[in-house]
């Protein structure tokens, strides 16, 4: 995609990104018999946004046109991440929530005890770093996870990250077998994965790991008290 064309990075939202890529990655999933009418309502509102992309003036056709064939084609989440971020950086918050008013997605649910929270913009380091590793991804297709800059910007990117972005990762990896077993948690109930986990499903040294882990992340890394699953 190109998003040579950038708006202003405090336009997207955590919510209207977030939202968008949950909209994306559930689109050809099967429905779920417990709700029998989740996917129409999940297909009305994503349909509903790419309208409102289109109308939108400098956003290029063919950027809309491939998110809807990766909706359509069940992309992954490291596919659409830059895109997402790049095309709700450039639709109002307020035209984003109308096209899914307007598309019929919420009608009947009561909304009324759980309002759209009142979120902050995304970092601006975070938008500039998502769009920009879209912009390598065209440029240099498989190739760009062989580039310094690549792992530079997904740095960038994971540092300034909401936390919705980060547990979306979280479960895309999770399902994806490209996690450890959870036997360890932090206080807070989040995952946390030791360097021999790591070292053990990736197949390499521990030394190894240990070395990647403090060349990517420096001093960045907290210490903080974990706990065993029970």
């Amino acid at each position: 995609m190109n998003t040579s064309a950038h708006a202003a990075p405090e336009a997207a939202t955590h919510t209207t990104a977030e939202l968008l890529l949950h909209l994306t990655l559930a689109y050809s999933e099967p429905g779920n018999a417990a709700f029998p009418d989740a996917q129409a309502r999940i297909r009305k509102g994503f349909d509903a946004v790419i309208a409102a992309l289109r109308r939108q003036p400098g956003i290029p056709a063919a950027d809309i046109a491939a998110l809807v064939d990766a909706a359509a084609a069940g992309a992954r989440f490291d596919e659409i991440a830059a895109p997402v971020a790049g095309l709700t950086s450039k639709l109002p918050d307020e035209e984003f929530f109308n096209a899914l008013r307007e598309s019929g997605m919420l009608d009947g649910l009561d909304l009324r005890e759980r309002p759209a929270p009142a979120l902050p913009p995304h970092h601006p380091k975070f938008v500039e770093a998502m769009e920009r590793l879209n912009e390598l991804q065209e440029l240099h297709g498989d190739a760009v996870v062989q580039m310094p800059e690549n792992r530079q910007l997904w740095d960038q990117a994971v540092r300034h990250a909401p936390p919705l972005f980060l547990q979306a990762i979280r479960e895309v990896a999770a399902e994806m077998k490209m996690l450890p077993e959870t036997k360890f948690v932090d206080a807070s109930g989040q995952p946390v994965y030791s360097a021999e986990q790591i070292a053990d499903m990736l197949g390499m040294p521990v030394n190894e790991v240990l070395n990647d882990i403090a060349e990517l992340f420096g001093d960045r890394l907290p210490e903080r008290d974990v706990f065993p699953v029970q």
